[in-house]
């Protein structure tokens, strides 16, 4: 091997790579991002060596996060490039990232003869899925309790067609308009079987118009499906070109698709907390607002990406979304309540709010389930670690 070069290592399977450690050098692009701090934060778990670059210039007064052991100027490209393809570890946010950057980076590191296993990790987001063809499921039934009451209703019928017999022998009048013979002669069952068509009936119409459908979620495994919304069409053609550096054998591709992020001082909804804060009457639903929103919290997306170093799992797609299912009005109105919004929240048409900021965010309908790694309990450690521990 050539001096100062390391030396070439055959490729690893999925579930085994670099050994996550303290000598383990990590890049992130832009550090200081939104979502990039949080995962430079999770990653000092794992590594003491991590470099990456900013999103302004390095002579700002604002420091680079504590965790980052060097800055890397991003105006020497041709150095950038070396340093990235010289790392056990890559991350790139796409939220942050300059696309013609990121592309002239995976097509070098695509084209150069790496000498080492890379892990690289995009951070995409769910407006890749926003037009994905969707498929609805009837909603639950949060009070299954039919079945026991239409047992009861018979005796109950029965009961009340005995009880003015007892007092005065007088036989009830039905709401059927039958008389009292009729009455008399059909007794307690007549009643009963009227009871149980009207509740057949009832159920019946309860299936077939009235109960509610709610988009059916996808799961990280379906996402060669993804249809992006026409912003995010380049986004997703970079997912592709990450995903294809899996042909190099030494590179280990991953893309980690984040819900829209919330937490950690804000960045997509900033514009909406201020709003609030300032008490401005510009919060307002798009459409009905029942359009179901995909969210994670920072932390939480930082944490998967860490698990997928640890894990390096088979699957190369993995969705970091929350496992609830928030709709558009209870996000606006939640942000509403927390601070204190005198106004009634109004609805206003797609159209009208097509210039309003995140609209293409905000009305996209789609459930996502989170990937396993993100419900999973992390591992045990094994018994050689705990014994030296």
């Amino acid at each position: 091997a050539a001096p100062g070069r390391r030396p070439a290592r055959r490729a690893l399977p999925s579930g085994q790579g670099p050994a996550c450690g303290p000598a383990m050098n990590i890049f992130v692009n832009n550090v200081d991002g939104h979502l990039a701090g949080a995962i430079c934060a999770d990653l000092s778990k794992l590594s003491r060596n991590i470099i990456g670059t900013r999103k302004g210039q390095i002579d700002e007064y604002v420091p680079p996060p504590p965790v980052i052991k060097k800055v890397i100027d991003r105006v020497e490209v041709r150095k950038l490039l070396k340093t990235i393809a010289a790392c056990d570890v890559v991350i790139y946010d796409l939220h942050d990232a300059d696309l013609e950057e990121l592309e002239l980076v995976l097509r070098i590191l695509y084209q150069s003869e790496i000498t080492q296993d890379l892990t690289f990790i995009l951070i995409s987001s769910v407006g890749v899925w926003a037009r994905t063809q969707r498929e609805y499921e009837q909603i639950p039934d949060p009070t299954p309790e039919a079945t026991p009451r239409q047992e009861a209703n018979p005796e109950e019928d029965g009961n009340a067609a005995e009880a003015p017999e007892a007092a005065g022998g007088a036989a009830p009048a039905t709401a059927e308009g039958g008389d009292g013979g009729a009455a008399e002669g059909s007794g307690a069952d007549g009643g009963g079987e009227d009871a149980e068509a009207q509740e057949a009936l009832r159920l019946a119409s309860k299936d077939s118009v009235l109960k509610p459908r709610r988009v059916k979620p996808l799961r990280s495994e379906d996402y060669t499906r993804r249809i992006p919304a026409p912003k995010f069409q380049e986004w997703r053609t970079i997912e592709t070109l990450t995903l294809s550096l899996k042909e190099k054998g030494v590179i280990r591709p991953y893309v980690v698709c984040a819900g829209m992020p919330y937490g950690n001082g804000e960045d997509a909804f900033l514009g909406l907390f201020r709003a609030a804060w300032m008490t401005r009457p510009t919060l307002r639903v798009i459409g009905p607002g029942h359009n179901a929103l995909p969210l994670v919290h920072v932390r939480d997306c930082a944490r998967l990406v860490r698990r997928v170093l640890e894990e390096r799992p088979e699957l190369d797609y993995h969705l970091a979304v929350d496992r609830g299912d928030a709709t558009q009005r209870q996000v606006i109105e939640a942000v509403a309540t927390e601070f204190g919004i005198p106004y009634e929240i109004k609805s206003v048409s797609v159209p009208e709010a097509i210039l309003a900021e995140m609209a293409d965010m905000l009305t996209m309908d789609i459930r996502l389930e989170p990937s396993d790694l993100m419900t999973a309990a992390p591992p045990p450690p094994s018994d050689d670690a705990a014994a030296d521990g």
